[in-house]
């Protein structure tokens, strides 16, 4: 590609060579170092070729040896158009106005591309980019991809966990990550307990921390609680203790879940009808090259796409075209079979029950469906495994006061006193 825009830059030209000896022609050429390209022989004594404006010039002084002709076919390359354009001063002025326009705005940013992880805001990351002077129309020189990436870094501490940020050409970068899905450091000195999440019968318990309230065989309601951070004593005159509470707890939980779907759904039949619009964007300003809204009337599917105008990979301008597709249709209804959407619906909730687990199976399940209202109702009954330990925060649990003593603790210590002494 490279190689070949060199080539009309420079100028080339096709020829014909005729006559008795074409051998002699190219033998002659190689000898003169002469590039020939695209070389095709029509006839026996004639021949097509390519070569650049240079070497035909060299031309002229071997011809006279080989006994051949040459005629000029076509002429292609920048130096054949502006010998054209050399009296045409407008339009030479427009092409050096577009080419300081060119240089001019190639040193601008036009594009910011931002990708960021299910969690972290893409309005409030393009503001805090705006502010590190990442936007569109910033010169490239006062982009400084550190300080940008730093800024940002510090004013979204809280939902962004790393940042890159890059500058290919004209086009800057953003790929941010971190948001809900980062994974949360559990603070083991937090003064926590375990309740139930969900209705079921104990079947493990793995008790790390915390007193156990519960045992494997009970019965336990959701929100009851399992494991506590209070530790009572262990001896008489022994002291609790408050820490944290973890415990691994598994259960067997009861299910049940409906699904509704409605037996006639809507399908789309297309006419065959297209109505295209296109759009001008420059800069900030789009301009409707149709008449009217881009609402259209009708049932129809919108296609928008938008072509920049770009320069290789690293150079984008503030240019775009926008092209609105309609594509309409008529909506029919159909009747779905029963049997196959009552699958789905099962699928569908066993998949919701197995994703609402904090860790656990479904083991057995049955369904039941009713058609009523036009209308596939499906309730899958589910008997599970799971685990049902929910932590929570017990912050501000304190200590119960000691026990005060009584007239008759303090006697029986007197006595327990004596007894000591009488039998020294």
């Amino acid at each position: 590609m490279i190689r070949k825009a060199l080539n009309l830059l420079a100028g080339e030209v096709r020829i014909q060579v005729r006559g008795a000896s074409v051998e002699r022609f190219l033998n002659q050429c190689a000898r003169g170092g002469i590039g020939l390209k695209k070389t095709h022989r029509v006839d026996f004594g004639e021949l097509h070729t390519t070569v650049s404006v240079r070497d035909f010039k060299r031309l002229r002084g071997l011809m006279g040896r080989t006994g051949c002709r040459v005629h000029i076919l076509r002429r292609r390359g920048a130096p054949f158009t502006l010998h054209r354009l050399k009296r045409r001063y407008v339009l030479l002025a427009g092409g050096f106005a577009m080419a300081a326009l060119f240089f001019a705005l190639s040193n601008f940013v036009w594009v910011v591309e931002v990708q960021a992880e299910p969690g972290i805001s893409t309005y409030m990351l393009r503001e805090a980019l705006r502010e590190a002077g990442a936007y569109a129309g910033v010169p490239i020189a006062a982009v400084d991809e550190t300080q940008i990436r730093e800024y940002v870094r510090a004013k979204m501490q809280d939902s962004i966990d790393f940042l890159t940020v890059s500058r290919i050409g004209n086009v800057i970068s953003v790929k941010a990550f971190g948001g809900q899905e980062r994974p949360q450091v559990q603070d083991d000195q937090a003064v926590t307990g375990i309740v139930a999440a969900r209705d079921g019968r104990i079947l493990q318990m793995e008790v790390l921390g915390g007193n156990p309230l519960v045992e494997p065989g009970d019965v336990v309601q959701r929100g009851q609680q399992l494991v506590s951070a209070y530790t009572p004593p262990t001896t008489e005159q022994g002291l609790g203790h408050i820490g944290h509470g973890d415990a691994r707890i598994i259960a067997e939980t009861r299910r049940v879940e409906t699904s509704v779907r409605p037996l006639e759904s809507t399908q789309k039949q297309y006419t065959g009808k297209i109505k295209t619009q296109f759009a001008l964007i420059l800069g900030n300003t789009r301009i409707n090259l149709y008449f009217g809204s881009g609402i259209s009337a009708g049932e129809c599917d919108k296609r928008v796409s938008v072509h920049r105008l770009s320069f290789g990979q690293g150079t984008v301008f503030p240019v775009a075209l926008v092209r609105q597709e309609y594509t309409y249709y008529e909506a029919a209804s159909q009747t779905d079979d029963a049997q196959q959407l009552r699958e789905q619906l099962e699928q569908n909730t066993l998949a919701r029950m197995q994703t609402d687990m904090i860790q656990g199976q479904v083991d057995v399940w049955h369904s039941e469906r009713q058609i009523r209202q036009g209308g596939l109702f499906v309730t899958v009954h589910a008997s599970c495994t799971e685990e049902i330990g929910l932590e929570i925060s017990e912050e501000g649990l304190s200590l119960p006061p000691p026990a005060e003593e009584t007239d008759e603790d303090k006697a029986a210590a007197l006595a327990c006193v004596y007894r000591q002494g009488m039998i020294e």
